[in-house]
């Protein structure tokens, strides 16, 4: 019993040493990519409070047609920045698909009950640079579309994510809005890109 329940809290250690990781990856470039999108579109983005994260998967929401204070349509955000070393994969997405040790409701499921984000920006990055990003829509978003799971991150590893794949192209007429391979990035940052 003693033994079950280290094991059990081990992982509950590693998903929060996870969970960590990826908010402070979040943190350093999520500014990158709002700032890309503001510069790409015009609006304003501010920050949605944790239960507008937590229960409707917003990150951001977009003033689409100027400041807070102006009347306009307002879009619920998701985002998304992958590490540079992905940048190969610029045809694929990933959804959450299952938490199942924690039981959190995940990406798959909110989508499914119509509480996630109206937009979900999907990019890479170094840490320094957004190196590609695209744009969905996700009320054309087909969740059963063809997908493969993440290598190590299906639902028969150990892990407390189960993630699926999805190709860009498998996708409905619409759901892509834009995809953007910025043309001017410093020669320096070659060496970043392949970098994990």
């Amino acid at each position: 019993m003693a033994l079950y329940l280290f094991e059990i809290k081990h992982k509950g250690i590693a998903t929060n040493m996870a969970l960590v990781e990826d908010k402070a990856w979040e943190k350093q470039t999520a500014p990158l990519l709002l700032t890309t999108l503001q510069n790409h579109y015009g609006g304003q983005i501010t920050p949605a409070d944790i239960t507008e994260d937590w229960f409707l998967g917003t990150d951001f929401f977009w003033h689409r047609h100027g400041s807070c204070s102006q009347r306009g349509k307002i879009y619920r955000l998701a985002v998304r920045i992958r590490k540079a070393a992905f940048l190969k994969y610029t045809d694929d997405f990933t959804i959450r698909e299952d938490r199942p040790q924690s039981h959190q409701k995940t990406e798959l499921e909110k989508i499914r009950e119509g509480e996630w984000a109206n937009l979900y920006a999907y990019a890479f990055s170094d840490g320094d640079y957004i190196l590609h990003w695209s744009l969905f829509r996700m009320s054309r978003f087909n969740p059963d579309a063809p997908f493969s799971y993440m290598p190590g991150f299906g639902p028969n590893n150990q892990n407390d994510t189960v993630t699926r794949i999805y190709r860009i192209s498998n996708q409905p007429q619409g759901f892509r809005l834009d995809s953007v391979t910025p043309a001017a990035i410093p020669a320096n940052q070659d060496q970043k890109r392949t970098a994990a």
